[in-house]
């Protein structure tokens, strides 16, 4: 089973198509927009195993999650990182509070999914678990809504790569970065 956190958005709900279209199994969270994912969902035919509201920044959230999964499938196949939170800053100074939650839902809630992975499963040996973070092209380009997202992409994007360099044998660790 793959588990999709961060569903809800154009990019979520195109993931849960593709893997619908392929007949591949998969659960997926949300944090808001609950109710138009459902109609999104009941008007697509799309087939997910599971739906849960989960907010990333919080750990205990994030390991139901896992345990789901593993109660309905027995195993985790994959994973996609797909969450975000950023804030049009349109040159002003960014409040305090709102700098701190991109902080803690783009780097936090990413250091959540790996730690609650590595608490929860019991890796195969032979296959690992495939992680797909998704970052934003704007770590290069430096076109996005504010510095304060960019910098917690790139912070995400750093994390991937010691996650993929410390437990490369119990997780595959690849990032894309799709931008406009």
């Amino acid at each position: 089973m793959i588990i999709i956190f961060g569903s809800s958005g154009t990019l979520g709900t195109s993931i849960i198509e593709s893997l619908t279209l392929k007949g591949i199994d998969y659960g997926i969270t949300t944090n808001s927009r609950e109710k138009e994912l459902n109609k999104i969902i009941k008007k697509k035919k799309l087939n997910p195993k599971f739906i849960v509201k989960c907010d990333v920044t919080k750990f205990d959230q994030v390991k139901k999650v896992f345990l789901k999964a593993l109660k309905i499938d027995g195993k985790i196949t994959g994973i996609i990182n797909n969450f975000a939170y950023t804030y049009q800053s349109s040159n002003k100074i960014i409040q305090s509070k709102i700098k701190k939650k991109i902080f803690e839902v783009n780097y936090f809630g990413l250091v959540n999914v790996f730690e609650g992975l590595l608490l929860t499963y019991k890796f195969n040996k032979t296959k690992p678990v495939k992680v797909i973070n998704v970052l934003s092209n704007a770590i290069k380009t430096l076109n996005a809504s504010n510095e304060h997202y960019i910098s917690s992409k790139a912070a995400a994007k750093q994390l991937s790569k010691y996650y993929a360099y410390h437990f490369g044998s119990k997780m595959n660790v690849n990032c894309v970065a799709p931008g406009l």
